[in-house]
């Protein structure tokens, strides 16, 4: 697989607005970008997987920006053959140049450490069962959660999660029966999460010794399937999802006291507006990344002067865009966004990475 990441006209633009920053495009594949993070101006990376035309089979989807351009990562040979030919969701975090964690592809586990690459696969958490993990928090060299669930060979859906202490991997457990889909954290003993499956959600929260779970109002539960979380401070948390009886977006905001909410109308002919991520936008507001259930549609919603507007449409030279992920750059008001984009009439996706405010540098 010949690497390809070819640097938009707009990459080098200085003016704020959601535009195309860099494509990735290998001849043969089909390249699609799950997961962003940036631990600094010229530090991020985004994961993915790229699909062998016309077969089932994949490889894992490694880009870096350096501060002047996104490059292709070629990882070791080793690492290949680790976490094979499977797809799935993905997801990266990072501290510092030298502590980057990758996860997905089913069950497998993607580390940096400034020199080298090495690759893992998490252990069956139950027999007959395999872990799904699609979510990653990376606090420090010694504190990285993986979260995600697996399914027993009864079909009972399963929590599940792995922590590294800076040796080992190892499995936690907390009440529930959903997958984490959603993490957040203010610092190692306050990190929210989100947890959805089977049209159901719940919150929990962990306290640096035990998880619980969070009680919510019922205007964010009943038909409310809530899937994003953003913990700003102990007193300022933030949950987004859609009301599946309307389809409807839904926000649920924490102050410490009591939550409110907000829902916005689903956008038309897009079907359920699920609200899927939550970041800052470096103004001290937020954006929410939403998606829905009718064809490859996204847009974003702005929560800006006290007040949510949007949706937000982009379009991207007319092509169908799929947005997975966003990521606030560290230390600037600048947001990365990764995913993908079908190329006119071409079978293949390129994999998209897109900026809003200046380019980070």
């Amino acid at each position: 697989m010949a690497p390809l990441i070819a640097t938009t006209s707009a990459g080098a633009a200085t003016a704020p607005g959601w535009r195309v920053n860099a494509n990735v495009r290998n001849a043969g594949y089909s390249d699609q970008l799950g997961g962003v993070t940036a631990d600094a101006p010229n530090d991020a990376w985004a994961v993915g997987s790229s699909q062998a035309d016309n077969q089932a089979t994949y490889q894992p989807l490694v880009s870096h920006w350096n501060g002047t351009s996104w490059q292709q990562v070629s990882l070791p040979a080793s690492v290949l053959a680790t976490i094979g030919t499977t797809g799935g969701r993905t997801d990266v975090g990072a501290t510092s140049p030298g502590n980057v964690w990758a996860i997905g592809w089913g069950e497998h586990w993607l580390h940096f450490d400034g020199q080298q690459w090495t690759a893992g696969e998490f252990a069956p958490p139950a027999p007959g069962s395999y872990p799904n993990l699609s979510r990653v928090l990376v606090l420090g060299l010694d504190n990285v959660w993986a979260f995600g669930g697996y399914y027993t060979s009864q079909g009972a859906l399963i929590p599940y999660g792995e922590h590294f202490d800076g040796q080992s991997w190892s499995e936690f457990t907390l009440p529930g029966a959903y997958l984490f889909t959603s993490v957040s954290a203010v610092g190692p003993k306050n990190i929210w999460a989100v947890l959805s499956g089977n049209g159901s959600s719940e919150v929990a929260h962990w306290d640096g010794t035990s998880w619980s779970t969070v009680s919510l109002p019922s205007s964010l539960t009943g038909s409310v399937n809530l899937k994003s979380v953003l913990a700003k401070s102990a007193t300022d948390v933030w949950v987004g999802g859609a009301d599946e009886s309307t389809g409807d977006g839904v926000v649920g905001h924490w102050d410490g006291t009591a939550w409110t909410e907000q829902t916005f109308p689903a956008v038309s002919g897009f079907g359920t507006d699920d609200i899927l991520q939550l970041v800052r936008d470096g103004h001290g507001g937020l954006w929410g990344l939403a998606s829905c259930d009718i064809g490859p549609c996204w847009r974003f919603w702005h929560y800006t002067g006290g007040q949510w507007q949007g949706p937000i449409l982009p379009s991207i030279k007319g092509d169908p865009v799929s947005v997975a992920a966003l990521a606030k750059v560290s230390g600037q008001a600048s947001v990365w966004a990764v995913g993908s984009r079908n190329v006119g009439s071409s079978p293949e996706n390129e994999g998209m990475i897109l900026v809003d405010g200046r380019v980070p540098r």
